[in-house]
């Protein structure tokens, strides 16, 4: 994978990822896996984590996110 200069990842391919996973968020309604989506990386990179993992910790992010926001409704 490479980087380019304005920090989108893109895969050997050419691919867009960074493009793509904001797209996708948008289309799923998680706007905050589309605020951290970037710093886990980040962090599953420096630590070591598994695939599993990092999915798993932006989903929690999320569904942490929406349980806080209802919580909020429910006030």
């Amino acid at each position: 994978m490479t980087t380019t200069s304005n920090d989108n990842k893109t895969t050997q391919n050419g691919r867009d990822v960074t493009s793509e996973i904001a797209y996708l968020t948008r289309a799923l309604k998680a706007p905050a896996l589309r605020d951290s989506v970037g710093r886990l990386a980040d962090r599953a990179r420096a630590e070591g984590w598994t695939h599993e993992e990092y999915l798993a910790a932006c989903l929690q992010r999320e569904v942490a996110a929406r349980d806080s926001h209802g919580a909020e409704g429910r006030i």
